[in-house]
């Protein structure tokens, strides 16, 4: 006798069934391109790792600064902050939970301010609504972050934050809540959103950071909110993390190990956890569990997508924890390979983080066979290069890698798929005329306003031929983090973010000075190749830690700020 279907697998087949007849007519063919990748290739991912289904988009895209930069001279002040708004609007989202609540950041709100009160104000909302609920059906709210390691960039204390988010909450209110944080070697979470109800959904570049946004010097990010099916993806996507965090710490080793040091030898898989209200381990009489409950669409009420729903595919990486199975990857490649006019990138960078991390074959001769066997045109902008931005308290961003190097890397592996693209035909037939790569500028130009300090970018960002657009967290130069983030397949919804933020930030930004073409031949002249693949890391000798701590710190100091709590 074949085992009974539950409610949430009916459900999930009947999605499923419906976009197996629907994609050929409802998707692009950068779409379907993607779809098909997806569903042939990791099809035993799909839901907690990749799906598609439709969702609304609520406004238009959510950036800081503000848009007006690119076409004012804007003074950018912190009294109040230009972009208070966007981190009420997040936390407004968050506020609105009834049931499960899931948010996922790299870090929690170190730099306190403005995304803590946010925050904590969302909490007291959630407990208010909570109030109506059966004692016996508190609300679940999940807050998982990455971990560091070592002694510069030390680990995620899941006990302060959890006191920290819960001292105004009153004591019996109704709702369970659990802090997290995990590493697994050189990966942990870099995923950004919240989560509510299976329906309401943040998420993008943002980190939880009031300093790096809200300041006079502020990073540029993006980030989109939506309604509808994919909200139930990233709860789905959470789910993998907590259940690792659960296998971790289940064991009487995995909570001893917890205990010790960061710095003692050989602890690379590292979880924590956290709860609220306090319990021991474990489950007492029918206290709170040690660990949440996992995510079921069922938990929710059902619910149609609103009108103007459109397409979206969910990608996302579980890292280390699902080792070599990496469908955001491939979706982001498959962007530019079913390309056939125009790819539009805002980057952070480019090139490798660190010397364990090479450059992105895969991604450079997506671009390189886009170019020279169809003729699409790319236009990339990156971070500017500065490092006086380091005394800013926040990376620049960028690795060190100039636009000529960067420029020179795409020629290499156009080089070795089209020998006969030497650098003379790549500087005379390909840059700057089908490859543009720029800095991010302000109308003030590279720095900020009556300031000395270059414009920073931490977008991840690409758009395809004009109708399909990828918002998220992962950054194309290669590093092995668990990501998260969405591409919305429809034309209407990427003109009106392109009208709202890619061509004023291209107009600009553009400057064809940003690469020179005889500094870019000496990089191409000079390149070894000694740092194309990066380089394997032993993690069981003492080189090879010290290496690993080297490379978590150069990974933190590329994306987070250097404040402590």
């Amino acid at each position: 006798m074949g085992q009974t279907q539950s409610s949430d697998e009916h459900w999930w087949a009947e999605e499923d069934e419906h976009w197996e007849q629907a994609a050929d007519h409802k998707l692009s063919h950068v779409g379907k391109a993607v779809y098909n990748k997806l569903r042939t290739n990791y099809p035993d991912s799909r839901h907690h790792m990749w799906n598609i289904t439709s969702s609304k988009m609520i406004g238009s895209i959510q950036q800081t600064p503000p848009a007006k930069v690119f076409t004012e001279n804007v003074n950018l002040t912190n009294t109040p902050s230009h972009s208070n708004l966007f981190v009420d609007g997040m936390f407004d989202l968050m506020g609105k939970t009834t049931k499960f609540c899931d948010l996922m950041s790299l870090a929690p709100p170190i730099e306190k301010g403005h995304f803590l009160t946010k925050m904590k104000e969302a909490l007291l909302k959630i407990a208010e609504t909570a109030k109506e609920n059966d004692p016996k059906d508190p609300i679940i709210v999940r807050l998982m972050f990455g971990f560091g390691y070592g002694k510069e960039t030390p680990s995620i204390d899941c006990n302060y934050w959890r006191k920290q988010f819960t001292e105004d909450l009153p004591e019996d209110t109704n709702i369970q809540l659990w802090v997290s944080a995990w590493r697994y070697g050189m990966s942990w979470n870099h995923a950004k959103m919240i989560a509510v109800d299976g329906k309401y959904l943040h998420t993008g570049g943002h980190n939880l950071w009031s300093k790096t946004y809200l300041d006079q010097h502020p990073v540029h990010d993006l980030s989109i909110e939506m309604e509808g099916y994919a909200t139930h993806d990233a709860h789905e996507f959470a789910n993998a993390q907590w259940a690792w965090v659960e296998y971790r710490l289940c064991t009487v080793w995995g909570r001893v190990w917890n205990i010790l040091p960061d710095w003692v030898p050989l602890l690379f898989n590292r979880a924590d956890i956290s709860e609220w209200p306090l319990r021991a381990w474990g489950c007492h009489n029918g206290d709170t569990p040690r660990f949440p409950p996992t995510y079921k669409p069922s938990i929710v009420e059902k619910y149609k997508p609103p009108d103007g729903a459109v397409p979206v595919i969910s990608v996302g990486r579980e890292a280390a924890l699902v080792a070599k199975v990496y469908p955001a990857d491939a979706a982001l490649v498959v962007m530019l390979d079913s390309a056939t006019t125009v790819v539009r990138m805002s980057l952070q960078d480019l090139g490798p983080v660190a010397p364990t991390f090479g450059w992105p074959k895969d991604l450079f001769e997506a671009m390189a066979k886009a170019m020279w066997e169809r003729g699409v045109t790319i236009e990339i902008v990156l971070s500017n290069l500065n490092l006086s931005n380091r005394k800013e308290g926040y990376s620049n961003g960028r690795h060190g890698y100039s636009i000529e190097k960067v420029a020179g890397k795409i020629f290499k592996y156009m080089n070795n798929l089209y020998p006969k693209v030497t650098k003379e035909v790549f500087a005379n037939e390909v840059f700057g005329r089908k490859l543009f790569i720029s800095f991010i500028r302000h109308k003030s130009g590279n720095t900020y306003y009556q300031s000395e300090i270059e414009v920073k970018n931490h977008c991840k960002y690409i758009i395809a031929d004009d109708v399909c657009s990828y918002t998220g967290s992962q950054n194309l130069y290669k590093v092995d983090l668990a990501e998260w983030g969405l591409i919305i397949d429809d034309a209407d919804v990427t003109t009106k973010m392109m009208e709202d933020y890619w061509k004023p930030m291209w107009k600009a930004s553009y400057n064809e000075c940003d690469c020179n073409t005889g500094t870019m031949m000496e990089c191409i002249e000079n390149d070894t190749g000694e740092d194309d693949e990066g380089e394997e890391v032993n993690l069981y000798t003492s080189d090879g830690r010290k290496k690993m701590e080297q490379t978590v710190t150069a990974l933190i100091n590329a994306t987070a700020p250097r404040s402590k709590s």
